[in-house]
């Protein structure tokens, strides 16, 4: 039972790394659209899991990486509203926060790459060759249904 905990506990920490890609919408991209996630997320979850197999450095760590990307999230939300592709634009961010960019509205484009710089110095994350490995870059962004969106 517990090594089962430890295997949805894994997969649970990769979301967090890869956060971005969690909606798609309809679109003509050759890998979909892509959007961060809108609805919040239980950062508390890591810290309260029933996981002998993770030690409490770990959950630490996962706890401090889903919470910098809960607030990079936030930020990056309200800054998504577009009525034209050529509002939209990808920021880079790097993993745990958003690995290979957010679309974000282009008149925010400066603002959130001054509030990831902020998050990531804050929290001090490093992004990992392992959070690299599975997550896939946006390539541009595009105005789908009033939000900017990633293409893959």
């Amino acid at each position: 039972m517990h090594r089962g905990i430890a295997i949805v506990l894994a997969a649970v920490v990769s979301v967090t790394a890869c956060h971005q890609s969690s909606m798609r919408t309809t679109g003509s991209a050759v890998g979909g659209w892509i959007a961060p996630p809108r609805e919040p997320k239980d950062c508390d979850f890591y810290r309260t899991v029933d996981a002998p197999e993770w030690l409490e450095e770990d959950k630490v760590k996962a706890e401090r990486e889903c919470r910098a990307a809960e607030e990079f999230r936030k930020y990056v939300v309200v800054r998504q509203q577009c009525a034209h592709d050529s509002e939209c634009v990808v920021v880079q961010a790097e993993c745990p926060l958003a690995i290979g960019g957010v679309p974000v509205n282009v008149s925010q484009a400066k603002a959130v790459a001054r509030e990831r710089d902020e998050i990531v110095r804050r929290y001090r994350l490093i992004c990992s060759d392992d959070c690299l490995a599975k997550c896939t870059p946006v390539l541009e962004a595009v105005c789908r249904e009033g939000w900017c969106v990633g293409s893959l």
